[in-house]
């Protein structure tokens, strides 16, 4: 009788394991801070301020995904766009339909860092899309 005790416990206790390691695998998900823009002006001769947010945890990346690239006229454009986050920060080319992972630099990383996104057109035209924040 020991040992169907023992056993009964020891399922117990992997459940209940099983079952924390879930919740706290869903909760790190959840700390990522998505903005969505839309219609948002780029210029063809200096980066612009589309959007920006606060990080909840440490991290030394950031995802951009354009949805769309739209050209002055409001026609749908295969034209890229240059993004980055603060001056200097190395800037990675998007296209609409197209997610991309942008290295953070040293004073983005942090917990409560802002983290903005600057986009710069290889035409004038307006994008939309999202900046997740890991």
């Amino acid at each position: 009788q020991r040992r169907v005790l023992m056993r009964k416990v020891n399922h117990s206790v992997i459940s209940f394991l099983v079952v924390v390691l879930l919740i706290f695998s869903c909760t790190i998900t959840a700390f990522a801070v998505e903005d969505s823009y839309t219609n948002k002006y780029v210029s063809l001769s200096s980066f612009t301020y589309i959007t920006g947010d606060f990080k909840d945890t440490y991290s030394t990346t950031a995802a951009v995904l354009i949805t769309s690239v739209q050209d002055e006229a409001g026609t749908d454009s295969n034209k890229f766009v240059m993004v980055r986050t603060i001056s200097g920060s190395t800037p990675r080319i998007v296209r609409a339909g197209t997610s991309v992972d942008i290295s953070l630099p040293e004073s983005c990383r942090d917990a409560g860092s802002w983290v903005p996104m600057y986009a710069k057109g290889e035409i004038n035209c307006r994008i939309s899309g999202y900046w997740n924040i890991h």
